[in-house]
This record gives structure tokens, C-alpha cells and sequence, in this order.
């Protein structure tokens, strides 16, 4: 019995041992588990941690790439700006032929340089995550006649016959972003231009409706062109992807306009189809589904305004308009040649180098066209104390130059209280369409300023005819010291909020311009009263630019 009991004490013995290793491999394991967690965290945290560096690096590249492509933007720009620009002033004066064969050809290449920086910027700016769409009403018929009316002098010259064909079915305004889809029009149609040597490039619209949905828009552009090889349609929409074609000769260009294409269409919820046969030519057809508007009374007046615009095209805007424009640019070349472009226009600018003296006088003007970038004081800082002093959104009409125009700096300006911008290089018809877009502009009209010389304050012309030979020259210079006094006198009394004294001195200076014939002194003067009647915070700023124009007409006389 001794060895029985001996067998059971074993038996126990051995199931403690196996409950022992057991419970070791159960902590072993548990201890396993934890360090493969433990590992697979760190791993795991590494990967997460390396992903959001890797992220922040690509984003910190990507603001790189994009702070160095507005840079270079605007320092390739600014001199495309002055050689287009004179270029093009050059072109309206009496040249031989030679001259005109020498400004046709700056004029080209400097527009195809121009097409290379902006399509390198449109590619680097569609690239991004969620580029904005900005829909609005758009009149497709005048968007669609629009880009044939662009393309169709292209093709003339070249000898090609240009086509549009519109159905008459196509509803007349849309929903959509106008800019972005012309575009993308633009782009095809001026690549058959460029790729086709003989025969034809033609634009065609059709509208199929589809019961109750939008129904589906067909914009189709074809040509007789070179065509494109089979083996190359793949590659067709790559970026930076130049086709060689037989016998055709080396085309400019970075070889983003298709890729540019693709990448707008798709943002706009459409597609985009090629055929083509090498050779003989290329059809690309693109398809969108716009939503259709209801043709309001004001849409069905449209065709009527832009008549009665167009009738009054032939006459300077500035014999329309007449307005006191500031330019300020730190650029003497820019500077210089918005001048020349609006003295074209009719008007005669002053000019300023920085931001500061637009921030001091810029409420006597109607226009401001400033640039935005400018050292010291830049064009938006500038536009923002405009904006306190005046407290009206939209007089002085202020209008930002810049090479790039970034849409950070758009919105910077607009916020500032920059009306209106104007991307360099730009032509004189481009200003001009801005200054005709001022929408008070046909309020203003000539009346304001012609008020001081066609209304009841008008200079009596046959009184001031004689003007300052009626009187000595002791007399003369007595006056102009007294003007001078009472200019100064009139800041003083800015200052201390005295409007009746600055009224009972403008008043005085008033009569003293009339009797001694000094037109732009009498002016000044009759702005000047208006603003001190109002208690205008623009005083200062207009007393400032009487004293200059003063100044100006007595080394002049």
C-alpha cells in the first residue's frame, strides 16, 4: 500500500508540474502577445508618424514649387508686360514695312512665351487636391461666338477656313464656370489651328435633351490637320507630351495645353473623347451636363446693351468717361506704359512709385490702378486706408496689378478693397474694358466733371479768354502767394475739423482760379468745396492734389 501512496503523492507531483508549465506558456504567451502588440504599435505609430512627415514634406514641396512658380511668374511677366505692351503701342504709329514685319514678329514670339508661363502656372494650380469651380450664369451662345471670334483671326492667317456651327436647340444660359470651359475651348480649338497647314478647323455645339434631366451638351472641334498616330492617343493627354509628327515643322509651347484640357473637364463633371486618323485630321469631342437656367428679362435686354455699348465704341472711353485716374507702380517701365495706354484712352494719369502717396490722396481720384506687389506700402495696404478714410466699397474704383495673381493674393487684395484685377502682361484694350466694366461708370458718365465746366460753376470762357493779362504782374504774384497761404491754412483746418473755414477758403480760391483763368486751380477747387460741404474724409487728399496742381501750373506758366 506504502507504493500506492507513493504513485498518488507522483500523480499530484505531476499535475502541479503541468499546471506549472502550463501556466508558464499561458504568462509566456501572454507576455508574447504583449510584445507583439507592443512592436506592432511602434511600427505601426512609426508608419503613421512617418506617413504625416512624409505628408507635411510633400506639402511643404508643393507650397515650394508653388511660391517659386508665382515668383518666376511675375519675374518672367513684368518685362513681357513692357515687350508686348510697346510693342503694341508701336504698331498704331507710321512704320515701314520692315518695322511692322520686325513688331509682328517680338509681338508672336513674345505671346508664345506668354502661353508657356501660363500654362506651366494653369497646370501647377488644377494639379492641387480640390481646385475651385466658380459657377455662375453663363450665356453659352455669346461664350461659344466668343472663342470662334478669338481663334478666327489665327486660322485666317493661316490660310484655314474657320467653322462654327451652333444648334439653334441650344438652351440660351447655363449654369456653369464660363472662364474655366472657355477655357477648354480655347485650348482645342487653338491646337487644330496650330496642327493644321491646310483646309479647316471647325467648332460645333449640339444640345440633345433627355427628358427630364439636363440633357447632354456636345462641344465638337475638328480639323484637316496632320492627325495623330494610333500608337500616340494613349500618351495624347500626358503633361509635357510634344507629338512628332511627319513632316510638320517643331511646334512651341510646354506641351500642357491637352493635359490642361483633361484635368478642367474632368473637374466640371465631364468627359473627353479623340478620334483621329493620321494624316487626314482630328476630331476631339467633349460632353458635359449643365443645368439650365430660365432666360430672365434682364438676360433678354443683354443683346440690346451691348449694342447700344458697341455704338460708343468708336469714341475714347476717356471723352465718355472723363475720370482722375492714379497709377502706381514701382516699375518706371509699367508705370510709364499704363500712362501711354490710357492717354490712348483719353485721360491724363498721375503717376506715384509706392503705395504711401496712394494711401495719402487716393480718395480724390475716381480710378486707382495700383500694383499689388510695390516695396514699402504694397497695393492692397495702400487700397485698405483708401477704404477707412472714404468708408465706400467702391469710390475710388480700385484696380490691383500683378504677374501673378495668385488666389491668395486675390483674396488678400479683395479683402483690402481692391475692386478689380488686371494680370500682366495686359493690352490697352484690356484696361479699357476694365475701366468700361466700372459699374457706377454710366452714373458718373461725364456729368460730375463736366459739372464744374458745363454747369452753372462753369469758367465763363470769354471772362478768362484774356485771363491773367487783365491784371499786373504785381497783382498776379500777390494772388498766387495768397493761394499758396490759403492751401496751407486749409490742411491746418483739416485738422482741427474747421469745415467752415475751409469752405469760406476754398471759396476765395474758387474766385482767384476764375479771374485769373486757371482751369485745373477752379477744378480743384469746386471738388474740394463738395467734399468739405459733405465733411468728406477725402479733404485732406484733395487739398493735397490742389497744392501739387498748383504747384505744377506755376513752373509751367
Amino acid at each position: 500500500m506504502a507504493w500506492l501512496g507513493i504513485d498518488l503523492r507522483a500523480d499530484e507531483w505531476m499535475k502541479n508540474i503541468s499546471l506549472a508549465r502550463l501556466q508558464t506558456i499561458i504568462i509566456a504567451g501572454l507576455v508574447l502577445v504583449l510584445i507583439i502588440f507592443f512592436v506592432y504599435y511602434q511600427i505601426e505609430n512609426e508608419s503613421e508618424t512617418d506617413l504625416a512627415l512624409a505628408k507635411e514634406r510633400a506639402e511643404a514641396a508643393d507650397r515650394a514649387k508653388s511660391e517659386f512658380l508665382a515668383v518666376m511668374s511675375h519675374e518672367i511677366r513684368t518685362p513681357l508686360q513692357s515687350v508686348l505692351g510697346y510693342s503694341n503701342l508701336l504698331m498704331n504709329t507710321r512704320l515701314d514695312e520692315k518695322q511692322i514685319s520686325c513688331l509682328d514678329t517680338i509681338q508672336s514670339e513674345g505671346k508664345i512665351l506668354l502661353r508657356i508661363v501660363q500654362d506651366i502656372l494653369d497646370f501647377s494650380n488644377l494639379r492641387k487636391a480640390s481646385p475651385e469651380l466658380k459657377e455662375d450664369s453663363v450665356h453659352l451662345k455669346s461664350l461659344i461666338e466668343e472663342t470662334y471670334r478669338t481663334i478666327q483671326p489665327m486660322a485666317e492667317k493661316k490660310g484655314l477656313v474657320a467653322e462654327l456651327e451652333i444648334d439653334p436647340e441650344l438652351p440660351a444660359v447655363v449654369r456653369t464656370d464660363g472662364v474655366r470651359l472657355r477655357q477648354a475651348l480655347l485650348n482645342l480649338y487653338g491646337n487644330s489651328v496650330k496642327y493644321t497647314e491646310k483646309g479647316s478647323v471647325k467648332l460645333s455645339v449640339e444640345y440633345r435633351a433627355a427628358g427630364r434631366s439636363p440633357g447632354v451638351f456636345e462641344f465638337q472641334i475638328s480639323d484637316t490637320g496632320v492627325g495623330i498616330k494610333p500608337d500616340d492617343l494613349d500618351r495624347l493627354f500626358e503633361p509635357f507630351i510634344q507629338l512628332a509628327h511627319v513632316g510638320s515643322s517643331p511646334r512651341e509651347g510646354a506641351g500642357l495645353g491637352l493635359a490642361i484640357v483633361k484635368r478642367i473637364v474632368e473637374l466640371m463633371g465631364g468627359r473627353i473623347e479623340v478620334a483621329s486618323e493620321f494624316g487626314k485630321g482630328t476630331r476631339f469631342t467633349v460632353f458635359f451636363d449643365f443645368q439650365i437656367e430660365e432666360l430672365t428679362e434682364s438676360d433678354s435686354e443683354e443683346s440690346s446693351q451691348i449694342r447700344t455699348l458697341r455704338s460708343e465704341v468708336s469714341r475714347r472711353v476717356g471723352d465718355l468717361y472723363p475720370l482722375r485716374v492714379l497709377v502706381a507702380d514701382d516699375n518706371p517701365m509699367v508705370r510709364r506704359l499704363i500712362t501711354l495706354y490710357l492717354e490712348v484712352l483719353g485721360y491724363t494719369p498721375d503717376q506715384v512709385d509706392d503705395g504711401k502717396p496712394v494711401s495719402e490722396r487716393g480718395g480724390a481720384y475716381d480710378v486707382i490702378i495700383t500694383d499689388l506687389r510695390m516695396p514699402g506700402l504694397d497695393g492692397p495696404g495702400a487700397a485698405r486706408i483708401v477704404r477707412e478714410k472714404s468708408g465706400i466699397a467702391d469710390r475710388p474704383w480700385i484696380i490691383g496689378v500683378s504677374a501673378t495673381l495668385a488666389e491668395k493674393e486675390i483674396e488678400r487684395a479683395m479683402d483690402a478693397g481692391i475692386n478689380d484685377f488686371l494680370g500682366k502682361p495686359f493690352l490697352e484694350s484690356d484696361l479699357e474694358a476694365k475701366i468700361r466694366s466700372i459699374p457706377w461708370l454710366e452714373e458718373h458718365g461725364a456729368s460730375e466733371v463736366d459739372e464744374a465746366e458745363n454747369g452753372d460753376d462753369a469758367i465763363d470762357s470769354s471772362f478768362v479768354s484774356g485771363g491773367m493779362g487783365f491784371f499786373s504782374d504785381e497783382l498776379i504774384e500777390q494772388a498766387i502767394e495768397e493761394t499758396r497761404k490759403i492751401a496751407g491754412e486749409m490742411v491746418d483746418a483739416e485738422k482741427e475739423g474747421n469745415w467752415d473755414l475751409i469752405r469760406e477758403k476754398v471759396h476765395y480760391l474758387s474766385n482767384t482760379a476764375m479771374a485769373l483763368g486757371i482751369e485745373s486751380l477752379y477744378a480743384d477747387s469746386k471738388r474740394l468745396q463738395k467734399a468739405a460741404e459733405s465733411k468728406s474724409k477725402d479733404c485732406l487728399a484733395l487739398i493735397t492734389l490742389l497744392q501739387e496742381n498748383f504747384a505744377n501750373w506755376e513752373k509751367s506758366r
